[in-house]
C-alpha cells in the first residue's frame, strides 16, 4: 500500500497553461499510489465533476475547499485501480484545511486518513491545532489511522534547515492533537517536479 501527500501550490503551473492533475494521474497509475493527500487544491466542486470526466474511470476526488477557491483546499485522490473508492465516509473538519475520510481497505478493514493544510501564521496554526483536537474530544469522528498534509510547522527544529524551533504554542497544539490521536510522528519527504 502507498500513501502519499503532496502540496501542489494550484491546479496550473506557474504560466498557468499546464494542468498539473494529468501529471497527478500519470504519478499515481505509475508509482501504484493509492491514496494521495493533496494542499492547496484551489478547485471548485465543479472543476473536479471536470476531472471526473477526464479521469474518473481511474480516480476519485473527495475536496473540501473552503470559501475561496484560490486559497488552500486540501483533496483525497483515490487510485480506483488499487483501493476501493465505495462506501467511503467524508467528514468535512474545517473547509479547505481539513478533510478526514474513512474507506474500506482490505475485506472488513477501513483504513482512516485525515488530510491537513495548516495556516501559514503561527498563531492561526496554534488555534487550529486546537479547534482540531477539540473537535475529535467532543464529536463522534472516527480517529484517523494516518494524519498527514502540509502543517507549515516541524516538532523538532532538526527538521528544518537551518534547524530552528518552530512557534512553541503550534507545535505545542500540534503535539497535544497527535498525542491526543495516538499517532506516532514519522517524517518522509521527496521531491516531485
Amino acid at each position: 500500500m502507498t500513501i502519499a501527500s503532496l502540496n501542489i501550490w494550484g491546479r496550473y503551473s506557474d504560466n498557468g497553461t499546464t494542468d498539473k492533475w494529468r501529471d497527478i494521474n500519470q504519478m499515481m497509475r505509475e508509482s501504484k499510489i493509492n491514496v494521495l493527500a493533496i494542499q492547496e487544491a484551489h478547485l471548485r466542486q465543479e472543476e473536479v465533476d471536470d476531472l471526473h470526466n477526464l479521469f474518473g474511470t481511474r480516480l476519485r476526488i473527495i475536496l473540501s475547499q473552503g470559501p475561496n477557491h484560490r486559497a488552500a483546499g486540501v483533496a483525497l485522490v483515490i487510485n480506483k485501480d488499487r483501493s476501493m473508492d465505495q462506501n467511503t465516509e467524508e467528514y468535512e473538519m474545517v473547509p479547505g484545511r481539513a478533510l478526514l475520510a474513512r474507506m474500506p481497505w482490505h475485506g472488513d478493514t477501513l483504513l482512516t486518513i485525515l488530510n491537513i493544510y495548516a495556516p501559514n501564521n503561527h498563531a492561526e496554526s496554534e488555534t487550529f491545532f486546537k479547534d482540531l483536537k477539540t473537535k475529535f474530544e467532543t464529536k463522534a469522528y472516527p480517529l484517523p489511522d494516518i494524519m498527514m498534509g502540509d502543517f507549515n510547522i516541524v516538532e523538532d527544529a532538526i527538521d528544518r534547515l537551518p534547524a530552528h524551533d518552530d512557534h512553541e504554542g503550534a507545535t505545542q497544539a500540534l503535539y497535544e492533537l497527535r498525542s491526543l490521536l495516538g499517532l506516532k510522528r514519522w517524517v518522509a519527504s521527496i521531491q516531485w517536479e
